[in-house]
């Protein structure tokens, strides 16, 4: 998406982001995300950039989901829910020019069919046909939509992070229903205010609005079916509301968008640092600023995304009774 140096910060978020280190507490499926920014990579060349050979990028977005099937079904639901909507939205504002592009979008969506089917078909179609296959959502789905996220979610710190109060760990850790595993909207006042001056400052720039409004996406669906403020109720319909009837996705649990929104969260955050950079070389200093500017909004980022030290880890005993089926 850019250069190196920018690319490493938007990693360092992506890999050590707070959904990463909440959920990788309990679930390693949820925490291996490596292969959800090669996915969300093909489709963006796929459907927006077109300059790449569109078999070749077929084939490798067929790879990447086939093996993220294999890893999580669930988040392969979220990623193709967020990018499904954003893809139409961008169909919606080029729908002049469908048809010029039509025959590149088929030969990539083709080509990425027929590898997901020679990859993963014979594990899908068992899935959804075979003997003993899961029929409906695994838990009642009022179940499933209580874990959702707070609106003061991405701004209130949880007690995984260095910085943060008794009070403010006392507040989050009453979001999602008390499961603290599952409250991983995290982002962080400096993040969100960052991502929000990079989508006014570029308001008419698509590197950056296209993820930003990804990362808007997967946080108004991570907010489940309710609004809640402070884990107050406010019986405000949200869009999410509308997977709860539909099959398949109503399995999903909406707090886990929250891997989304941190996905295109690092990849506006080190676009949006590439452009800033660029523009002020250029422009010089018709952008000038104060020079503890820059470093004092790094140092602010960084520390209100650092986690808890030292980070433990326990050991697991599977039960003799598993061991024996």
């Amino acid at each position: 998406w850019c250069r190196r140096p920018y690319a490493f910060m938007g990693g360092l978020l992506f890999g050590f982001s707070p959904y990463l280190m909440t959920q990788s507490e309990n679930h390693l499926n949820l925490a291996f995300l490596v292969l959800l920014p090669p996915i969300a990579w093909c489709v963006g060349e796929i459907v927006v950039v077109r300059r790449r050979s569109p078999w070749a990028l077929g084939v490798a977005l067929g790879v990447f989901t086939a093996l993220q099937i294999y890893v999580s079904l669930e988040m392969i639901a979220l990623i193709g829910l967020v990018m499904g909507l954003g893809s139409v939205g961008y169909l919606i504002t080029i729908r002049s020019h469908i048809g010029e592009h039509f025959k590149y979008w088929a030969r990539g969506v083709g080509a990425a069919t027929v590898t997901l089917v020679v990859l993963a078909g014979y594990f899908l179609f068992n899935f959804l046909f075979g003997a003993g296959h899961i029929q409906g959502p695994v838990l009642p789905v009022s179940a499933l939509q209580s874990y959702h996220a707070d609106f003061l979610g991405p701004i209130i710190p949880t007690a995984n992070l260095l910085v943060t109060s008794e009070r403010l760990s006392y507040l989050s850790s009453s979001f999602v229903r008390g499961n603290v595993t599952e409250n991983v909207a995290y982002l962080g006042i400096p993040l969100v205010a960052i991502l929000a001056y990079f989508a006014l400052r570029f308001r008419r720039h698509p590197k950056i609005i296209g993820p930003f409004a990804l990362t808007a996406i997967a946080l108004i669906l991570s907010m489940g079916d309710r609004l809640t403020i402070a884990s107050h109720n406010l019986h405000v319909p949200m869009p999410e509301k509308l997977l709860r009837s539909l099959p398949m996705v109503d399995n999903i649990v909406p707090a886990r968008f929250g891997a989304i929104v941190v996905l295109f969260a690092a990849v506006t955050l080190a676009l949006g640092i590439e452009l800033i950079i660029d523009t002020r070389r250029t422009l010089g200093p018709a952008l000038s600023a104060p020079r503890w500017v820059m470093p004092g909004v790094g140092l602010a980022l960084l520390l209100s995304l650092i986690p808890a030290f030292p980070v433990t880890a326990k050991s697991q005993t599977t039960p003799p009774r598993y061991l024996r089926n």
